[in-house]
């Protein structure tokens, strides 16, 4: 019920500059990883890393079911799919920071990985992109914000075949 609520609220221009502002707070001194369906192109435009998200459509369908299951909760994977459509042609077609893809985003579609397989290849990305060498504890809390959206909460979504936009604010130097 409330993620048939985000969108249209999500696309009010003054709630939007409200939570962006909010986010760039939260943001202002690095060391943060968020995802969002703007982050990468209207809050964070400048972050060190982006990752765009993407997965099958019925696999993302799938993912919220299960999770939605988890909770006790009914799912009938039609109106799940149904669901994430229709916020995702809204959200891609907002007037005000509509989803897209920034064009320096690296794309990561985990319609057939496990959650193994993802913090694996985010870990080899930052090692790659930043010679970082984590601890595996501070890996999976480094990223769990870019992977939440794996458990079907709806901040992965699709449009036109490419999923949320994920930016990350990499830390300079070892947790």
């Amino acid at each position: 019920e409330v993620a048939g609520k985000v969108s249209p609220i999500a696309a009010v221009a003054e709630v939007r500059a409200y939570v962006d502002r909010k986010l760039r707070e939260f943001g202002k001194n690095g060391r943060i990883v968020m995802d969002g369906r703007d982050i990468g192109t209207t809050v964070f435009p400048e972050a060190e890393l982006k990752l765009f998200m993407t997965a099958d459509p019925m696999v993302r369908a799938q993912r919220r079911a299960d999770e939605m299951k988890a909770k006790g909760m009914e799912a009938d994977i039609r109106e799940v799919l149904k669901n994430l459509q229709e916020r995702d042609y809204i959200d891609s077609h907002r007037e005000v920071s509509p989803l897209t893809q920034a064009k320096d985003a690296i794309v990561l579609d985990n319609s057939h990985m496990t959650m193994d397989e993802q913090v694996v290849w985010l870990k080899d990305l930052i090692k790659e992109r930043f010679g970082l060498n984590f601890k595996w504890l501070a890996v999976l809390f480094a990223v769990f914000g870019v992977l939440a959206g794996l458990l079907g909460i709806g901040t992965i979504t699709q449009v036109n075949g490419i999923t949320s936009a994920v930016a990350t604010v990499i830390p300079t130097g070892e947790f």
